[in-house]
């Protein structure tokens, strides 16, 4: 019921907001398609689907919408924005980074004598009332991309505020443990993650490795290690289609090593 109410209002948006909304999550189009069907540009459907949801969402709170069919709703946002504490949502990540951007730039919090300022009291209480933050954030919302903007944005005093830690698979035990609190290693998982959707990057190197018609591979490491129990289950379904003994060059623990299997066992080596 909620869908079909969703679906029914998209049809009050202003044209531009409800054909890109309508094309992009009703139709599954891609933004090159939206741009090629629209002569829209990229930055122009993103705005729109933009502000088409934030109307979408006025009016489902505001207008529309019954007690419980509120909750309902309330209830779906609020799944889509759940992060668990050793992964990152973008979704969520980027609400909370264009409340961040409204409440910096509502009070000043940026330029030249922001970014020179070692007072933590001072930077704590720091209000200079500009009240530009809606501004910047429809300003963003043209100019950026979703790896400029996290780039420009993510900043260290965000991370320690929301928490954003860096992870890290325990083969011993079968859990993700706390890795560290390093701002740089955040920022570059977190943009790891949007350029690669998080999947491990992996280049076949050698498809006759040491002259025998085995399967060489190599694991292009950004500083997140793969998941072992992942990448077992991958060599074994790689070895069953390529019929011979596969291997992959990854880092574990820091050092490069070669793993392999060949139908039976694993192997593990380090890599020379």
């Amino acid at each position: 019921k909620l869908i079909q109410t969703l679906e029914k209002n998209i049809l009050h948006l202003k044209n531009e907001q409800r054909l890109c909304i309508e094309l992009f999550y009703l139709k599954d189009t891609s933004y090159k398609d939206i741009m090629r069907q629209t002569g829209l540009s990229l930055n122009e459907i993103k705005s729109h689907i933009q502000n088409g949801k934030l109307n979408l969402k006025k009016m489902m709170t505001q207008k529309i919408l019954n007690d419980s069919e509120v909750i309902d709703y309330a209830d779906a946002c609020a799944g889509t924005l759940a992060m668990s504490p050793t992964s990152f949502n973008p979704y969520k990540v980027g609400i909370e980074l264009f409340r961040n951007i409204e409440y910096r730039w509502d009070r000043g919090q940026f330029g030249k004598e922001w970014n020179e300022c070692t007072d933590i009291a001072q930077r704590k209480n720091w209000d200079k009332k500009t009240m530009l933050g809606r501004e910047k954030i429809f300003q963003v919302r043209r100019d950026y991309n979703d790896v400029m903007f996290i780039d420009e944005f993510l900043t260290e005093e965000f991370c320690v505020e929301n928490k954003m830690f860096v992870y890290k698979f325990n083969q011993r035990t079968g859990q993700y443990e706390l890795d560290t609190r390093n701002f740089p290693a955040v920022k570059k998982q977190f943009l790891f993650q949007l350029t690669n959707f998080g999947q491990p990057i992996i280049t076949v190197e050698n498809a006759n490795y040491k002259n025998r018609g085995e399967l060489f591979l190599r694991h292009v490491y950004e500083g997140v290690e793969m998941q072992g129990n992942y990448m077992e289950e991958t060599l074994k379904n790689l070895q069953k289609i390529w019929k011979r003994p596969v291997h992959i060059c990854t880092t574990v623990d820091n050092k490069e090593q070669i793993i392999g299997y060949d139908g039976k066992e694993f192997t593990h080596s380090e890599a020379s």
